[in-house]
């Protein structure tokens, strides 16, 4: 206040104003010195809270359950007082009469009658041992005698188409020396040779093979060839 009527004194000094103009002036000097501090010592402006939105449910508490009413006691039940029971009487029980002797005769035993003995019955006879089969003719590689030797005739077809080869045959030949049962060991490799060399084997007569002076069947083995003359 002072301030704002220090300065305001040269102008009255210079220029003279009337007593209503300078309380005018005082009251605005002291209105903005007033506003003034209010605006440096205004608060900081309050954070403005959120409204939050609360729920409430309104819970039904079940109604108690009404009391059971109170039964009356019940009334004492008075057993009947018993029946006496009547025991029955024994009865008189009559005493049998003492039992008598009698004899009684024994009787006589039967006579046992008398068996005759059987005869022994034979025993049966022992059944006969069957004789053990004969052994298998054995097989003679080596030295094998003829009476004919077999001479094989070469097929007609074979030579003009110039087959050649060698078959091996095993020929049973029985005690008399006559060739019996003859089977290919080895063939040739054409069948038309093989049939040629099994009838040639067929043909030829064999020295029946013996031991102990005894003849005996046995199995020879045969090789025949079959060759063209160059």
């Amino acid at each position: 206040m002072q301030a704002a009527l220090t300065t305001a004194q040269p102008f009255t000094r210079r220029h003279p104003l009337p007593a209503r103009a300078v309380k005018v002036a005082a009251v605005v000097a002291v209105h903005v010195l007033v506003i003034s501090w209010f605006a440096h010592q205004a608060p900081m402006p309050l954070a403005v809270s959120q409204p939050r939105t609360i729920y409430a449910s309104v819970i039904n508490e079940p109604a108690p359950a009404p009391a059971a009413a109170p039964q009356p006691p019940a009334a004492p039940v008075t057993p009947p007082p018993p029946t006496p029971v009547a025991r029955p009487q024994p009865k008189p029980v009559a005493k049998a009469p003492a039992p008598r002797h009698v004899a009684v005769p024994t009787p006589a035993p039967a006579p046992v009658p008398a068996v005759a003995s059987a005869a022994p019955t034979p025993a049966p006879a022992a059944a006969p041992v069957p004789a053990p089969p004969p052994a298998p003719p054995k097989t003679i590689t080596h030295g094998v005698e003829y009476v004919r030797a077999p001479e094989p005739q070469y097929p007609d077809r074979d030579r003009e188409d110039g087959n050649e080869g060698t078959v091996i045959l095993r020929v049973l030949v029985d005690e008399t020396g006559r060739p019996g049962r003859i089977d290919v060991v080895r063939s040739s490799g054409f069948g038309s040779l093989d049939e040629a060399g099994r009838a040639a084997a067929r043909a030829a007569v064999f020295k029946p093979y013996r031991e102990d002076g005894h003849a005996l069947s046995v199995y020879v083995i045969v090789p025949l060839r079959f060759q063209l003359d160059s």
